[in-house]
């Protein structure tokens, strides 16, 4: 299969997949108490931003995982009005409540 990107150029899977990613600019929130092997290995070989909160960077995720910092997630919120967010736990709502107040995202949660 062929993939490419929005200037028609040819790109392997992995990099269609990293922009895919940054032009809807999802993000995760990993938190407590589990993520699996396989979920790591996924964010991390397909490039996935992750917010590093300061569990994020507890939760023993693998080297090359795509890490932004919290400014850079609450900058993207700014910019793009309710990006979509995933988490892996209720537990992340802590901190979006707190630091995404100014959006209508933990009020959709």
């Amino acid at each position: 299969m062929k993939y490419f990107c929005a200037e028609n150029m040819e790109v392997n899977k992995s990099s269609f997949l990293t922009l895919f990613i940054f032009q809807k600019l999802i993000m995760f929130f990993v938190d407590k108490p589990y993520i699996s092997e396989f979920f790591k290995a996924t964010i991390r070989d397909n490039a996935i931003p992750v917010v590093g909160t300061d569990i994020a960077q507890k939760m023993n995720l693998y080297s090359g995982t795509n890490i932004i910092t919290e400014d850079q997630a609450i900058e993207i919120v700014k910019q793009l009005k309710n990006p979509p967010i995933y988490t892996t736990s209720q537990n992340s709502y802590h901190w979006i409540s707190e630091h995404l107040h100014f959006s209508d995202i933990s009020e959709q949660i």
